[in-house]
């Protein structure tokens, strides 16, 4: 996740994000709740690469930014719309929102525990991964690298 996370930071640098058409419109069941967040905050989350289509009480998500990969849940949104509702939108703090952002996409799009990578994929990952400017933690604070000494794993294996 953290070389997701640093690499969609770096693209993320400008004003406003790139974003890109999807062919067939996500459908967003809200809570009216979810639904007032989205609709106080539209014009952000359109700075955002997002493009949200509103009839009635029905909305949909028609766009996406640049750097979401692979497929979209309607869930990944939703969770975006209750972490804004927790935190309320600040334009002193537009920059926390879209790392915030980043962070949630590369969270999904990063390989996760149990996935299986080939031994040249693992390895380009940990090639980027060790030209990162922090690779030690991931942005929720998990650590990335652990050391394992010799003296630990002879323990480990009852050897010492």
């Amino acid at each position: 996740m953290s070389v997701y996370y640093e690499e969609l930071l770096h693209k993320a640098r400008e004003k406003t994000m790139s974003s890109q058409q999807l062919l067939i419109p996500l459908p967003l069941r809200l809570t009216p709740r979810e639904m007032q967040t989205l609709s106080d905050n539209l014009e952000h989350f359109e700075n955002f690469g997002f493009g949200v289509e509103i009839d009635g009480d029905n909305f949909a998500i028609t766009a996406v930014p640049m750097l979401i990969t692979g497929s979209l849940q309607s869930g990944f949104f939703a969770d975006l719309l209750d972490k804004i509702d927790q935190t309320g939108f600040s334009k002193t703090s537009l920059y926390d929102h879209k790392t915030e952002l980043i962070a949630m996409a590369s969270c999904k799009a990063a390989v996760k525990g149990g996935d299986s990578v080939t031994e040249t994929e693992a390895k380009a990952l940990v090639t980027r991964l060790m030209k990162m400017e922090n690779p030690f933690t991931c942005p929720h604070g998990r650590p990335t690298i652990v050391e394992l000494t010799r003296q630990e794993l002879e323990r480990r294996f009852k050897r010492s």
